[in-house]
């Protein structure tokens, strides 16, 4: 699923009252198993009281591990993205997404789609465009720097396996990759309809055209997926530094054009303020 998926609600709030919960118990066991029950001056403490000290000494490694478990659930759950800055996020996109495409309203909103993909040193253990597992090192090096779709406009595609290498050495995979490498908005149209019955030639001639590997462009129409004919990119700036890219493509071969990247520059600037909280 995208981010803007994740639901945080009763499982957000919880996690926040563990940070303190585990905090305060871990101060609390620390006080606990220090104490000598043989001491004189535990003498007049209520009998409850004691016998609960004396259960917490006696099962602390298994008190202890709770407690960790604790703490470790609130570090992930408050790592979640705010779900208020994905929906807002997604709201721009849609109405992004209307504007840019204004010409073709009437078409099938998965036409003509905006997605972003942000950098992530990590990818996750999922397959790429070619169906080639990750490796420990080579040319889908697990922990080799990839740009991941997190977010895309519209109700339908939502769902998306398409990630594109971007090493730290070397040039980046796709237009979302040139993108990522130079920080600069470049756009490719006017490419050639790429189906199953399209010659190598054609398809060599996508490849090299969108900076693709040819092995994705045979996956994805043997798959009946269809391949964008314009293609547009705009790096994503958060506390000034590049975050990540966002992708227009359209199924339309001029659907993408540099003064609809240059017009909606001030949106991106938005994208990014909005990040800046997630």
């Amino acid at each position: 699923m995208l981010a803007y998926k994740r639901e945080r609600g009763l499982l957000y709030f919880l996690g926040r009252q563990a940070e303190w919960i585990g905090a305060g118990l871990l101060l609390l066991f620390t006080l606990i198993i220090e104490l000598d029950l043989s001491n004189k001056n535990l003498n007049g403490w209520p009998d409850f009281i004691l016998k609960g000290i004396g259960y917490t000494q006696q099962w602390s490694f298994y008190i202890l591990v709770a407690i960790v478990f604790i703490s470790m659930f609130a570090v992930v759950v408050n790592r979640l993205p705010d779900k208020w800055v994905w929906e807002k996020l997604k709201f721009v996109l849609d109405e992004f997404q209307k504007k840019a495409y204004v010409n073709h309203l009437d078409d099938r909103t998965d036409d003509h789609r905006i997605t972003l993909f942000q950098y992530k040193k990590f990818a996750g253990f999922r397959f790429k465009h070619n169906k080639t597992t990750f490796s420990l090192w080579g040319e889908n090096a697990l922990f080799g720097g990839w740009l991941v779709p997190v977010l895309r406009s519209g109700h339908r595609s939502l769902n998306t396996k398409a990630i594109f290498r971007a090493p730290l050495q070397g040039e980046s995979e796709g237009v979302v990759g040139l993108c990522w490498d130079n920080q600069r908005s470049p756009v490719v149209d006017e490419l050639p309809r790429v189906v199953r019955s399209t010659s190598d030639e054609q398809r060599d001639k996508y490849a090299r055209r969108t900076f693709s590997d040819r092995r994705m462009i045979d996956d994805y129409v043997e798959g009946g997926k269809p391949l964008p004919r314009a293609i547009g990119a705009i790096p994503v700036f958060v506390n000034g530094e590049i975050w990540g890219v966002l992708v227009l493509d359209s199924q339309a071969k001029n659907g993408v054009t540099q003064e609809v990247l240059d017009n909606f520059s001030l949106t991106v600037e938005i994208i990014g303020q909005l990040l800046e909280r997630g």
